[in-house]
């Protein structure tokens, strides 16, 4: 018995010089047994390594194992405890269990167990406790050394309460993986497997107090023990152990000779393989050089090769713009490593410091550039279409059919219902609000607006509502919860009633045929991974009642620990990695992407239950845990050096300027030490064109870049002069793709106006014109007939929203008004009670009008009425204080009109139009008269503020008021003949919820008096005496009614909504042949999409459909120019002139 250590810098050829060794040994004795133990992906790579190197090609008396087949080995031979093993799938299962029981009695942790993963947290805390050999007597002493830091305390108080009830549910039946290393440390003596053995750890750079405990005893009972360490001979004089580069075998080393001391186990003497170059750089300066300096300080620039000696690339750097352009450069040089320096891809591994943000570009640039490749990584189930069916399925039951559950499980991809069918159930049920058991178990007999009646319609969609309740009925009778294993039973026949076995199995062969071996692998495992899974849950929870929500909790648990490991489907492939999981053989070249800040290293802060200063701090008590952040640091440095000295011939480092949103980011600090230890080392640039291409998928992309170029003008220098070889090449060989290229880059954006027959077919014979619809159209014409004549909308939904407040504002106080004249009352007269009584029994009427369902439906929809009965009561209050100020009283409400348009004034040449009409409903129409002449005021209410834009009206953008105040002044004509009747003034009321901000300081204003000044109405007044006394007969110099403000000489400040009467006339008369222009527009078939303003497609509901985009030619934004009123009106006047 005796411990023995080989020791030397990476690349020194430990690995070698040991497998040599037992090679030799093994021939020797063929009757001895000899054990290389290695981490667990490194494995099946050692094990091809030792047959390779064997004399006979093959190994009998040796095995390559990991810590875990070393348990099973010696398990299948001494036998064991018939307990259960509890890997960490059960746990998440036990302590999601634990943790619903226990949750009112963690203080700390209980409001956080339902948040997603939070569970796995806990789960991770405990297998740390148990690996690192902490019982509840060691957490009771962190608790007391934890005492001065009060939240720190509190957590493991909590931690301590779940580890303990995790133990107790263990009990007798159960053992954690981390507690077969136990059991496994006890038996070794009685192993004949392990006794007079010869074991070698390799691959290793630290182990577990638990790893150390089977250690221990196998230095007591086999013959000789070797381990291999990655360091150099002066690690072992350093003090600050923990600060140094090699800190992990260096402690790992001097804890092992601890162990072999207290073991009384005699010490073999130490190899140390410090040939200088490395065995591995001995033909490579460069690489030697970097071996010997990286992290090592000061840092020693590279001088060049020995005289003699030829230079050739073996560190390279190169940059660019984004993580995709990255790693296609790095495809692009593996296929010239391949084709014209002979390398088998095999030889060539790309790692990663974020293996997950370059994962979906090497799976769309690896088949693209040709290159087999392996990605080196767990497959998750979480978000696996068989497992969400499942969850979701679940939900529906749980939430009570709620909407979101219901299209969740629809759209899980597996209920075997056809999308268009989907998408017509989802439209009914958003567009009658339906949700609940009760009502998908009774047939859907109402017909939402958009569905006409239409019979037909509703007997499929009952058709999809009956499969949907069909494919759950294994599931209703679980609602109330139930004894664990039944409603796993449940689950079982809900998986197998519906044939999901055989989807999958299709799915695994679309993935088999599209040569996704991953996707092949995860279908083909993730029916029996689920089914072991549900026998843990039967198994575990025996006789546990659990509700339905906690039991999708438990299998959420459940599923969030399957992964599935996929195994490279050939020989000869490129390897992509992590730069801490992933073990790489002898390879040729390495490429390193990804090597900016925050990445490589990675960034050790936050993370984890125990904060990272509470596990410095907690560092202080002695006991050993996982590594602290600073100890994490040094960490990243061992795998960064481990990983940069893999490659036997090249290096490349690469990082990006931006990441894939566009965001700046900064190089790693590795690039600059890079720098400094290669003073001459040049970044890469650019290449040239023939290197940018290695096929003709690829040439292709490049095709498609220089076509839209050329198309713009802006193809230059050395792809200008390839580009018509590039492009007759494609062209011979890729007609129709070529074409297609072709005519995408030149795309330019052309508009047909409609036919004079199809615009009537979709408008109909008799044009009805809204003023909303004008201003649609004025706005953007292609909206205007995607909403008028393809008739599209967003479809229906059963909730109250902002449009809907705005409908019941229009509809409360419309009804107000006439509760007023019911109860002998006018605008002026009421008190703030009655307008509370009447405006509750408003509210109620309107509420049974439009779906009493719909406006009480959740509390935050009560909240927008207990907000709406605010907002109105103010509204009616302040408009009775502005009426009561001025002479105008209200004379009609929600005032309809439907005015025919001359001929002459709309039609274009043999339109197929017969009528046009323009139509609207006034808000409210105030008059005034003064003896034989009538004033007509016009107010329009708005739930947002909105003032009058003369530009905007100018280009048809609001003509609603000056239009809505020319038909109130044609009727009150026809009221009042024999008197002249005149056009005052046109007022938007903001029926609003203002909030009164107050600067640090600043003193409380009159609360009543800012309100009436914040809600004065806002338009166009008529700048006469007799309409401004009209509108408030107290103004003098500022009014809290209108917006008028009067300067000491008497004229008007600039901000008055004052105009002569001759400037409203104008405008009036500007606006009637506005509308007749945009009518004759209409008319002719216009649809060009051209939105007019900035604004135009952010709110607009068409916006993905239209695809409009600026940067295409032909599409153009109309912009409204920055205009003074006075030249708009200038303008206006000129066309009337010109009529």
């Amino acid at each position: 018995m005796a411990l023995h250590f080989y020791l030397g810098g990476s690349g020194s050829g430990k690995t070698i010089a040991l497998q040599d060794k037992i090679i030799e040994w093994s021939e020797k004795e063929p009757e001895r047994q000899f054990i290389i133990l290695v981490p667990d992906q490194f494995t099946m790579q050692v094990q091809k390594q030792m047959v390779e190197r064997h004399p006979a090609k093959g190994l009998m008396n040796v095995d390559i194992i990991s810590f875990s087949r070393l348990s099973y080995r010696v398990f299948e031979e001494v036998g064991r405890e018939t307990r259960g093993v509890l890997d960490d799938t059960g746990k998440n299962l036990i302590l999601r269990k634990i943790a619903g029981d226990l949750e009112k009695e963690l203080p700390v942790l209980g409001n956080s167990m339902k948040k997603t993963g939070f569970i796995h947290e806990v789960k991770s805390v405990i297998s740390e406790f148990m690996q690192y050999g902490l019982g509840l007597k060691e957490v009771d002493e962190l608790i007391l050394f934890a005492d001065k830091k009060p939240s720190l305390a509190a957590k493991l108080k909590d931690l301590r309460l779940l580890y303990e009830q995790f133990q107790n549910y263990l009990g007798e039946k159960y053992i954690t993986t981390e507690e077969t290393l136990e059991e496994l440390a006890g038996v070794i003596p009685v192993s004949e497997f392990i006794k007079d053995s010869v074991v070698v750890f390799d691959g290793f750079t630290g182990f577990t107090p638990v790893q150390n405990k089977v250690i221990e005893q196998l230095l007591l009972h086999a013959g000789e023990v070797y381990f291999a360490f990655t360091m150099e001979r002066n690690a072992l004089e350093n003090t600050e152990e923990d600060m140094q580069l090699f800190s992990l075998t260096v402690k790992a080393y001097r804890s092992l000779e601890r162990i072999a001391a207290k073991a009384k186990v005699a010490r073999g003497s130490d190899v140390w393989l410090e040939e200088k170059p490395v065995w591995r750089y001995r033909n490579k300066p460069a690489l030697a050089h970097l071996e010997r300096h990286i992290f090592r300080y000061p840092l020693l620039p590279y001088a060049g090769p020995e005289t003699g000696e030829e230079e050739s690339e073996e560190i390279a750097l190169f940059t660019a713009d984004f993580p995709r352009e990255e790693l296609r450069k790095v495809c692009l040089w593996i296929r010239r490593l391949v084709k014209e320096q002979g390398y088998a891809y095999r030889d060539i591994a790309v790692i990663c410091g974020d293996l997950e943000r370059y994962q979906a570009y090497a799976e769309e640039l690896f088949p693209l550039y040709e290159i087999p490749a392996f990605v080196d990584s767990n497959r998750k189930l979480v978000l696996n279409p068989f497992t969400e069916y499942i969850k979701s399925g679940l939900a529906v039951v749980a939430k009570n059919f709620s909407y979101d559950s219901v299209m969740h499980f629809l759209r899980s991809g597996l209920t075997g219902i056809e999308p268009e069918k989907i998408d017509d159930l989802e439209n009914y049920i958003l567009a009658l609000g339906i949700k609940g058991k009760r009502r998908w178990e009774r047939m859907f007999v109402r017909y939402p607006e958009y569905m006409k009646n239409d019979m037909e319609a509703l007997q499929q969609i009952n058709a999809t509502r009956e499969t949907v309740m069909e494919l759950l009925a294994e599931l209703l009778p679980m609602a109330g919860g139930a004894d664990a294993t039944k409603l796993t039973e449940a689950v079982y026949r809900f998986v197998s009633a519906h044939g999901l076995f055989e989807r999958l199995e299709d799915y695994r062969k679309r993935f088999a045929t599209r040569g996704d071996f991953a996707g092949e692998k995860e279908y083909a495992q993730i029916y029996r991974y689920f089914m072991e899974l549900l026998e843990q849950i039967s198994a575990l929870l025996a006789g546990e009642e659990v509700s339905l929500e906690e039991y999708i909790k438990i299998l959420e648990a459940g599923i969030s620990e399957i992964t599935v490991g996929v195994l490279p489907q050939e020989v000869d492939y490129v390897v992509l990695g992590d730069m801490e999981r992933t073990r790489l053989k002898d390879i040729k070249a390495l490429f390193f992407v990804g090597v900016n800040d925050g990445i490589i290293p990675k960034g050790v802060a936050g993370g984890g239950m125990i904060s990272d200063i509470d596990r410095e701090f907690l560092r202080e008590s002695g006991m050993e845990l996982s590594p602290s952040p600073r100890q994490k640091m040094y960490m990243q440095r061992m795998y960064l050096y481990m990983n940069m000295t893999k490659p036997s011939d090249l290096l490349v480092l690469s990082y990006s300027k931006m990441d894939a949103e566009g965001t700046s980011i900064r190089p790693s600090y590795l690039i600059d030490m890079v720098h400094r230890l290669f003073p001459e080392l040049k970044e890469k640039t650019e290449e040239s064109f023939l290197e940018k291409m290695a096929g003709w998928k690829d040439g292709t992309e490049h095709l498609a870049d220089m076509l839209r170029r050329y198309a713009e003008g802006t193809l230059q220098g050395e792809d200008e002069k390839w580009f018509p070889a590039l492009y007759r090449e494609y062209k011979e060989q890729m007609e129709e793709k070529t074409q297609q290229l072709t005519e995408a880059a030149f795309y330019r954006y052309e508009d047909s106006p409609l036919a004079q027959e199809t615009a009537r077919l979709l408008y109909g014979g008799v044009l009805e014109n809204s003023i909303s619809r004008m201003e649609q159209f004025a706005r953007c014409a292609y909206a205007h007939f995607l909403k008028y004549g393809m008739h599209l909308k967003e479809r229906e939904d059963y909730v109250f929203g902002t449009i809907d407040m705005g409908n019941v504002f229009h509809k409360v106080l419309e009804i107000f008004g006439y509760k007023l004249k019911e109860k002998g009352l006018d605008w002026t007269s009421f008190s703030d009670k009655e307008a509370e009584e009447i405006l509750e029994e408003t509210l109620t009427l309107v509420a049974s009008e439009y779906g009493e369902s719909v406006l009480y439906q959740s509390s935050r929809s009560v909240y927008q009425i207990t907000r709406l009965k605010r907002i109105l009561l103010r509204a009616v209050t302040n408009i009775r204080y502005q009426i009561g100020k001025g002479k105008f009283r209200p004379k009609n409400l929600e005032v309809t009109f439907k005015s025919r348009m001359e001929p002459k004034d709309w039609k274009v040449g043999l339109t197929e139009f017969e009528e046009s009409y323009i139509r609207g409903k006034i808000d409210r129409i105030d008059t005034m008269e003064q003896g034989d002449t009538v004033y007509v005021k016009v107010v329009d209410y708005k739930s947002s503020d909105r003032k009058i834009n003369l530009v905007e009206l100018y280009h048809g953008l609001q003509l609603q008021l000056i239009v809505y105040l020319d038909q109130a002044v044609k009727k009150e004509k026809e009221k009042n003949p024999g008197k002249e009747v005149k056009p005052a003034a046109v007022f938007y009321y903001p029926v609003l919820d203002p909030m009164l901000e107050l600067k640090a300081g600043e003193a409380m204003q009159d609360v009543d008096e800012w309100l009436r000044k914040r809600l004065r109405v806002s338009g166009l007044i008529a700048e006469e005496e007799e309409v401004i006394q009209g509108l408030d007969e107290s103004f003098s110099d500022a009014s809290d009614v209108v917006k008028i403000e009067r300067k000491k000489d008497g004229s008007y400040k600039s901000g008055s909504e004052v105009i002569p009467r001759e400037d409203l006339e104008t405008i009036t008369a500007f606006v009637d042949k506005k509308v007749a222009e945009l009518v004759r527009s209409i008319a002719s078939g216009e649809k060009k999409a051209s939105p007019c303003g900035e604004t135009a497609c952010t709110y607009c509901d068409y916006r993905e459909i239209c695809n409009f985009d600026v940067r295409t030619e032909g599409y153009e934004r109309r912009k409204l120019p920055s205009m003074k009123a006075k030249d708009v009106l200038a303008l206006m006047k000129e066309t009337k002139e010109m009529e």
